[in-house]
């Protein structure tokens, strides 16, 4: 986004249309070896966001299911699904569970754009 809320290209350009942005975070207690929700999409999806701030291995899935993403403490990814032809259609829920040690600090966030 640039400093007007335009969404901006890989080319550089901005967007005119309108940019909605989810924001969901779980914090590290919450987060157990089952797939818990992080995010409940209300729009299709076209920029996904993730930032594992807890201190052991998160996985996240983009599907319900399988598992799409897994995250080192600290991790980022940015995910320009428009870009390539896709999204995330609504009432899709990101989900995310920790794998291995269990979190004993911060949160794991996705944000989503549509």
């Amino acid at each position: 986004l640039n400093a007007s809320g335009a969404l901006i290209t890989s080319s550089g350009a901005a967007t005119t249309s309108a940019v909605t942005f989810q924001d969901g975070s779980l914090g590290f207690a919450s987060l157990t070896t089952s797939f818990v929700t992080v995010l409940a999409t209300g729009g299709v999806l076209k920029h996904v966001d993730m930032r594992n701030n807890t201190n052991a291995v998160i996985i996240v899935t983009l599907n319900g299911s399988t598992n799409s993403y897994t995250l080192d403490p600290g991790d980022y990814v940015s995910l320009d699904l428009a870009e390539n032809g896709a999204n995330i259609t609504s009432s899709t829920n990101l989900q995310a569970k920790y794998s291995g040690t269990a979190p004993t600090s911060g949160s794991i966030r996705i944000n989503g754009y549509y």
